[in-house]
């Protein structure tokens, strides 16, 4: 709903995306996944749809409407439940459009999941020098630099993997991260 903002900011603490981000962040179009995994930037109401990352996106005062419908459904079966959202979601869809559609070129050019490394990235950003760009810069210097170095590694990983794969490789990773320095400098600070 409208009130609803999707942010992905593990950096403060050291920390990269878990619980399955490595899968479902590499897999969003336009290499969505890379961008929002490593800048941490925030997605509100509407976007959250039309990044890829939400199904539906229903009125926030209809909610209540909404759940009673789902709650009287005879059977709660995957399409029964996907009938009653689709029939409220497509009231608000059309009337809202992408707030990061104009640099969506910029995204899926400098943030692909196949880029070398973050220096890249950063090379990449400064030479194209619009203003999202090197905004782009200064929020990436504010984030640990081993933190997306390991994002990076792991959404390019996460791209082969399965679920099971990707989780696996999350928990093997965060085993390693927390005895670092940047995990205690992250809570510390």
């Amino acid at each position: 709903n409208y009130s609803l903002i999707y942010v992905i900011d593990y950096y403060k603490t050291g920390l990269f995306p878990n619980a399955g981000g490595s899968y479902f962040l590499s897999r969003l179009s336009n290499n969505l996944g890379v961008f929002l995994g490593l800048t941490g930037h925030r997605l509100h109401g509407m976007d959250v749809l039309h990044a890829g990352i939400a199904t539906h996106f229903l009125p926030t005062n209809r909610l209540q409407e909404i759940e009673q419908k789902l709650l009287k459904l005879p059977k709660a079966d995957y399409n029964s439940i996907k009938n009653v959202l689709d029939e409220n979601t497509e009231l608000v869809t059309s009337k809202s459009s992408f707030s990061l559609q104009e640099q969506l070129p910029l995204i899926n050019r400098v943030f692909a999941i196949d880029t070398k490394n973050v220096e890249t990235i950063f090379e990449q950003l400064k030479s194209d020098g619009s203003t999202f760009a090197l905004k782009q810069i200064e929020i990436l210097k504010t984030k640990s630099p081993t933190s997306l170095k390991i994002t990076l590694e792991q959404l390019k990983r996460g791209k082969q993997f399965d679920l099971n794969e990707c989780l696996k490789m999350e928990y093997r990773i965060l085993h390693y991260v927390i005895h670092g320095h940047d995990f205690f400098e992250g809570v510390r600070a």
